[in-house]
């Protein structure tokens, strides 16, 4: 008699959200920790992600509005520091041309 077990292969945490030991389900319910749950606002969160931080803030440069993407600051706006939700339009009387700008 021979026992054998059989392991469970766990599920991958999308894009865009965290999980949490024992998450039975890639389907997000918000407050329900047995399931992916949505990453902080500003910080980019790739699959497997095990905290609300993912990887970290968005880095300068950059914004990130989804969780699931790194968007970069197109021309004409610029992103300061890490952690953007959005892009921030160039002051008043200035212009830039290039994109990823961060001042």
């Amino acid at each position: 008699n021979t026992n054998s077990t059989i392991g469970q292969m766990p599920f991958p945490c999308p894009i865009g959200h965290f999980c949490r030991d024992g998450v039975s389900s890639v389907v997000h319910k918000e407050g329900d920790f047995s399931t992916p749950q949505l990453c902080f606002d500003g910080f980019f969160c790739p699959r497997g992600s095990v905290s609300p931080e993912g990887s970290g803030p968005c880095r300068t440069g950059y914004y990130c509005n989804s969780n699931s993407i790194a968007t970069i600051c197109e021309p004409g706006f610029y992103c300061p520091g890490t952690g953007n939700v959005f892009p921030l339009p160039c002051f008043p009387g200035t212009y830039s041309p290039s994109p990823g700008l961060s001042n």
